[in-house]
């Protein structure tokens, strides 16, 4: 039998025509009867009929696009897993969870696993429609594997001769529609996620805020439960009892990625006598020659990468004969995520600093302008590396000291001495130091009690003291250690040979 409209050849059964959409009379009749003596194995494929039965709900809409051989599917693209579980295309949800997965986990992984999004959140919508790309895919072809899950469900019903009495009802059965089981999965996850929160609550929670009534702020607990301590809020926090001169060397890192150990871009000590409350900042100028215990000589900077902080710490000790307690490491990317969280620092800006390598990424470029600003983290991080004018480092070291002294002023005057708890531990990720939380706690009160005036701002070594040499090839600063020990000894004394900025 051939259509009557485009002449395609037609089978038996068809209630249309394939080609052409044409509907297909039978007689004077407007509906089709199957022959009695042909079972569904002999046709080229299954009934309209049997589609209808296995579609179910909205048996028409899937119908007219097989006609007009449509594949997209607004449904599938937007609920895609969900309408997979909906229509009951089990294998073919796991098959696109894995397809997902994979996509998602391994090639965008792969192809950004060095983006940062807070540094270039501008790549986020590439990463979203990166990730996305399967969803329209399966829109495309959704119609097509459900048209043909249906003829194989159905073929395998009509072949199996134990159902051939009942086979309405098995099409019907294996079809259709399960709005359970996606409303199951998408909600049971969160109903799981609230029992677990509401059995921890009452777990640990009530007693845990019972003894933080109890407890002072000079603890990291009672500080990260602020909310269920307000009593904490109101505590001063403990005072540092010593009298002894507390020295703290600071170490910025040149790494530009975690983990990473570089030659130390700055070094400064801040010395604080607690009987006097005077603060005195010693920045060392990075390539000066010393003595590093157990490695022999060389340039103060490349301490940190033979030994760590610790060797730092005694490196400096050797240098200055002063005796240096703790330590406090923060690497480029820490110090700018650090100054953003502060929201910035404004600062007089003396010149103009531009500077380009073409070695590095472009985030490290230096460019500022001359005059007062507010810096952000990237801005204040070109302003305290900048060093390529006539001064090259010992300008440097005196910008570091400058904008050191600016955030301790900054800090100190618009923080009152009982939100210190919250303010240690706010700062403490950014940092690694051999200082625990209570005495940085307690320093922080120390330094509410000094003059920030009188700050005195040092470099070290002194001009009149250094001489410039080459070793192994290498421009290095050579010093006497004992006159710089002697130096430091009258600085710390009071001495009048301070250079205050």
């Amino acid at each position: 039998m051939n259509c009557t409209n485009c002449g395609h050849t037609l089978q038996d059964n068809q209630n249309f025509c394939g080609q052409c959409g044409q509907r297909i009379d039978a007689g004077n009749s407007t509906s089709y009867h199957r022959p009695q003596n042909i079972t569904e194995t002999q046709t080229s494929g299954v009934s309209e009929e049997e589609i209808s039965w296995f579609i179910g709900k909205n048996a028409d809409v899937y119908l007219q696009k097989w006609r007009r051989n449509s594949r997209w599917n607004w449904p599938a693209f937007l609920f895609d897993a969900y309408w997979l579980m909906y229509r009951k295309m089990y294998l073919y949800c796991v098959f696109y969870l894995i397809i997902w997965f994979v996509w998602s986990n391994v090639i965008v992984a792969s192809v950004f696993s060095e983006w940062n999004p807070i540094e270039s959140p501008g790549l986020l919508p590439l990463v979203l429609v990166i990730c996305c790309i399967p969803k329209p895919v399966l829109g495309i072809f959704a119609n097509k594997l459900y048209l043909h899950q249906a003829k194989r469900k159905i073929t395998a019903i009509v072949q199996d001769q134990n159902k051939r009495e009942s086979r309405e009802a098995e099409i019907t059965a294996s079809g259709g529609t399960n709005l359970v089981l996606p409303i199951a999965v998408l909600t049971i996850p969160y109903l799981l996620a609230l029992l677990a929160g509401l059995f921890f609550f009452f777990k640990y929670y009530l007693t845990f805020n019972d003894a933080l009534g109890k407890a002072t702020v000079t603890t990291k607990t009672a500080v990260t439960n602020e909310s269920q301590a307000p009593a904490a809020q109101t505590t001063a926090p403990a005072k540092w009892e010593s009298t002894d001169r507390i020295n703290i060397l600071l170490l910025g890192g040149d790494s530009r990625k975690k983990d990473e150990i570089h030659s130390a871009d700055s070094l400064m000590i801040v010395s604080i006598d607690p009987a006097t409350k005077k603060m005195k900042l010693l920045s060392i100028l990075r390539d000066t020659y010393v003595n590093i215990p157990g490695y022999g000589e060389d340039r103060i900077s490349r301490a940190i990468t033979m030994g760590g902080s610790s060797l730092a710490m005694k490196s400096a000790e050797e240098l200055t004969g002063i005796p240096i307690q703790y330590y406090l490491y923060m690497d480029m990317q820490s110090f700018i995520r650090l100054i953003d969280s502060i929201g910035g620092i404004d600062l007089e800006v003396e010149k103009n600093m531009n500077y380009v390598d073409s070695n590095e990424d472009s985030m490290y470029e230096i460019h500022l302008k001359k005059g007062y600003q507010h810096l952000d983290g990237i801005q204040a991080l070109q302003y305290v590396r900048f060093r390529h004018d006539a001064m090259s480092d010992f300008a440097r070291t005196e910008r570091q000291r400058k904008f050191l002294k600016a955030v301790v002023i900054e800090l100190l005057t618009r923080t009152k001495v009982t939100e210190l708890p919250k303010l240690i531990l706010f700062f403490e990720p950014y940092i690694e130091t051999n200082l625990n939380v209570d005495d940085m706690i307690k320093l922080g009160k120390l330094g509410f009690d000094i003059d920030t005036e009188s700050i005195d701002s040092i470099q070290l070594p002194p001009m009149e003291l250094m001489q410039e040499k080459s070793v192994n090839g290498k421009a290095v600063l050579y010093v006497e250690p004992e006159q710089v020990r002697s130096y430091v000894k009258g600085i710390l004394n009071d001495g009048s040979r301070t250079q205050s900025n």
